[in-house]
């Protein structure tokens, strides 16, 4: 993906991420953390602006996976 990014120089990255990451539940937290910080600062250094998206929702008898997925949102929310 980087590679896509560095030869096409978008101006805009819409960064959709966090969904799949999200069935590690909260042990997954702090490698997801990490990723995400060194995936923008990438994006960042190629000087466009970044757009992101947080997981979907999930229907709400998927409780596990919702609250799973908020976890996720949250870190992403904080990140921005």
């Amino acid at each position: 993906m980087l590679r896509h990014l560095t030869t096409l120089r978008p101006t805009v990255v819409f960064l959709a991420y966090g969904f799949n990451e999200s069935f590690d539940g909260s042990a997954g937290i702090p490698s997801f953390r990490q990723g995400l910080k060194r995936l923008m600062e990438q994006i960042v250094h190629l000087e466009a602006r970044l757009v992101i998206l947080t997981p979907p929702q999930v229907p709400a008898g998927k409780a596990s996976l919702h609250a799973s997925l908020k976890l996720y949102a949250d870190v992403m929310l904080e990140a921005a």
